[in-house]
């Protein structure tokens, strides 16, 4: 929520009331509790028209910025690579169509080099150990910058609420499945993941349904 200094706010003595009741409403717009998560999630979702749900990206185009985005992490020996992550993620999410509402992704690379550079150091002083967290608070950034084309970006409405002992147990889970029937369930357990991902997935205080079928699949 972003902070309101007092200095900014220069008032008489008849308007405290009103300026104290305009920043309670404020409060309220912007900040996102945990309150508000769970009542977000129990709202029924929009009904998915598959056609109105789709991803329009090209092949080659995916390719060239695939190739751009290796270019500059082998051209910088890796300095480049989260540019090059967040022009390929600019791409995907502007070709990505929810419910007939298309994405963006607002992610700026040296905010993600930092983010990167903060998950390395971590797990070098854990012994590794940090390497769990680390797809989870990628996850989490990645969702964090991800908003509808259409919408106000708001910081703190879009967001991942998944945990790290569920990230580890789901794929734990999957790749079980996937082992004893000798990749006959890859389907199934490709559509497990996406289902918890998109459970914990909110972008612009709207929840991401995913009901894809393993057979489909």
């Amino acid at each position: 929520m972003d902070n309101i200094e007092q200095n900014d706010l220069k008032v008489n003595d008849e308007g405290i009331d009103s300026v104290i009741k305009d920043i309670n409403e404020k409060q309220k717009e912007l900040q996102i509790n945990k309150t508000e998560y769970a009542e977000i999630k129990k709202l029924n979702p929009v009904k998915n028209l598959r056609n109105d749900s789709y991803y329009d990206a090209k092949l080659l185009d995916l390719m060239g910025w695939n190739a751009l985005r290796v270019l500059l992490t082998i051209m910088t020996l890796g300095i480049g690579a989260p540019w090059g992550e967040c022009l390929y993620l600019k791409y995907k999410m502007s070709h990505t169509v929810l419910n007939g509402k298309r994405l963006k992704f607002v992610g700026d690379g040296s905010e993600l080099f930092v983010e990167r550079f903060k998950w390395t150091f971590l797990t070098m002083i854990t012994f590794g150990i940090y390497a769990l967290w680390i797809p989870v608070k990628k996850t989490s950034w990645m969702v964090s910058n991800i908003y509808f084309e259409d919408e106000e970006c708001v910081k703190g409405e879009s967001f991942f609420g998944g945990s790290v002992l569920k990230y580890v147990g789901i794929n734990i889970l999957c790749f079980v499945i996937t082992i004893i029937s000798f990749g006959l369930l890859f389907p199934l357990a490709e559509c497990i993941k996406l289902r918890w991902l998109s459970k914990n997935t909110i972008i612009s205080r709207k929840l991401v349904v995913f009901d894809g079928k393993a057979l489909n699949l």
